[in-house]
């Protein structure tokens, strides 16, 4: 049976307060069982950017049974270094990374002029998955951001699971 593609989107480090961490990964546990419970039988797969916050909580703590792909916008040595240099990123964030790219099917899109290409990767997991959830909080925010994955996903007729994240906001 072929894997529902379940889309992750969200806010990182950089907007969510590290304090709420423990919320976000309940709220996310909440958004994976409503998703299980409609069909325990189908495989699942978390598609995920593996960006520092919300693409990482949703990676470690998806349910046992749902494999993972990382797709990367940049090639793995490459986003590694990327993710480590943005704000309120830890030693140990990097090593839950690779962590999760360990137990990950892994596709690397291809960058523009080495640089991470957020439009193509939110275009990405909008295009190939079945649901979205999002870690969110409404506003457009930057090109390629939460917001961009979410009109896309929802221009294509995607479920979109809103996990409204007002309250964790820096």
């Amino acid at each position: 049976m072929t894997p529902e593609r379940i889309g992750i989107t969200g806010h990182r480090w950089n907007r969510l307060r590290r304090s709420a961490e423990a919320e976000i990964v309940a709220a996310l546990a909440v958004a994976f069982a409503q998703i299980d419970a409609r069909d325990v039988s189908r495989p699942r797969l978390l598609v995920s950017g593996m960006a520092e916050g919300t693409d990482l909580l949703a990676a470690r703590h998806r349910p046992a049974s749902w494999s993972l792909e990382a797709v990367l916008p940049l090639p793995v040595d490459a986003w590694r270094a990327f993710v480590a240099e943005q704000e309120g990123v830890t030693a140990a964030d990097i090593g839950r990374f690779d962590a999760q790219l360990a137990q990950a099917s892994t596709l690397v899109l291809p960058s523009i002029d080495d640089a991470p290409d957020f439009d193509g990767l939110a275009r990405h997991i909008a295009k190939t998955c079945h649901r979205l959830i999002a870690v969110w909080d409404g506003t457009a925010g930057q090109p390629g951001g939460t917001g961009t994955v979410v009109s896309l996903a929802r221009a294509r007729g995607v479920p979109v699971h809103v996990i409204g994240a007002g309250d964790w906001m820096r």
